[in-house]
């Protein structure tokens, strides 16, 4: 987790790229949708040092929270 991926989301959400391959991993705050909540969050995470991230944050596994956000792949060199 890093400022790429709070600029990815944006980029996502107002520029309209692509639909990530992993829907989930951009639901920073597990509303279940990708909005701008998920890049403030992440920017206050990584830099107040406040805004926790739920789990499975910052490692491979699976989103306990049920929603309609899918994960069709995600790096495997994320998950080293």
């Amino acid at each position: 987790m890093n400022i790429a991926d709070v600029t990815r989301i944006l980029l996502f959400l107002f520029r309209g790229s692509d639909i990530p391959a992993c829907e989930k991993a951009y639901d920073v705050d597990d509303s279940g949708l990708i909005d701008l909540t998920d890049s403030l969050q992440l920017a206050s995470h990584l830099f107040g040092g406040r805004a926790p991230i739920p789990e499975p944050a910052g490692t491979c596994g699976e989103d306990p929270t049920e929603d309609d956000l899918t994960c069709d792949s995600y790096p495997v060199a994320a998950c080293d």
